[in-house]
């Protein structure tokens, strides 16, 4: 087995616990890969604000993938890439959020946007832990604004089951579509997604596949696991993760990161 030169940890319900925080195990085994020379990174879904501080938090340094992989960004700010979901798109989407009713969120230049502040947006920036711009009308805004990175619903689980299929029938070849929890549908440019980044992160830097190892939990999880020689799926995973993973991992509150950095970098319990 090729030695693991760089490894890229998903953030929620992956590297973070319930509460939102990094356990002493996995904040110690990260650092012990680095010491070893071995490159982390974050995949998240996350906006690059709301990823930062935990990159920061673990003294990580270099591209982070955020956005599911739309845009890549170093921690000191400066951009590997940025595809962005064109702005008549965007608009197509909003109008139809409108005329049904759906919460919708949008992500211009690193900026959250929302229509109004209602409960579902309250929960969802209490996770994210960043703000977001109420500006009512989302088409309007979209018309004058820059194009979104991202574009993501909140909702209950039966109301995004139901609204995937169209949307992925409506979108074909314009939008990338996947869920990172049960709560969130999320919406990129086609072609977008972690594990592309990963490989180009990969290609940049001189890594190859097999000496990287990634570590996720959730569906929009699966490129990035396809993109590692070792693809690591969380016990508290999707179904369908698990099905393309090489090895499953504790959970998350279990410190899943550390028990995978520990057994296929550092060595240790294997």
């Amino acid at each position: 087995m090729s030695r693991i030169r760089l490894v890229a940890i998903d953030c929620d319900d992956t590297l973070l616990a319930s509460d939102l925080s990094i356990s002493e195990e996995n904040r110690r085994a990260i650092h012990g890969a680095m010491e070893q020379g071995v490159m982390v990174t974050l995949a998240t879904g996350r906006m690059y604000q709301s990823c930062l501080p935990f990159a920061r938090e673990l003294g990580i340094e270099g591209p982070l993938i955020t956005y599911n992989g739309a845009l890549v960004k170093e921690t000191d700010g400066r951009v590997w890439f940025c595809e962005t979901i064109p702005r008549e798109v965007a608009i197509r989407v909003a109008t139809l959020a409108a005329a049904q009713g759906l919460c919708l969120l949008v992500y211009v230049d690193d900026e959250l946007y929302v229509k109004e502040i209602t409960p579902a947006v309250g929960v969802y920036l209490s996770v994210s832990r960043v703000i977001a711009h109420a500006v009512g009308d989302l088409a309007a805004f979209l018309a004058s604004s820059g194009e979104p990175t991202k574009l993501l619903f909140v909702d209950e689980p039966e109301v995004l089951k139901s609204l995937e299929p169209r949307f992925q029938k409506d979108f074909a070849g314009e939008l990338e579509i996947t869920s990172s929890k049960r709560h969130f549908l999320e919406l990129m440019k086609t072609g977008v997604s972690k594990g592309r980044a990963l490989e180009e992160i990969a290609k940049n830097l001189g890594y190859r596949r097999e000496e990287i190892m990634s570590i996720g939990d959730g569906n929009n999880d699966i490129p990035l696991l396809k993109a590692a020689g070792i693809g690591v799926a969380m016990e508290n995973g999707a179904p369908k993760l698990k099905e393309v993973a090489d090895y499953v991992t504790l959970s998350h509150d279990a410190s899943g990161v550390a028990h995978a950095i520990n057994r296929f970098v550092l060595n240790k319990g294997r």
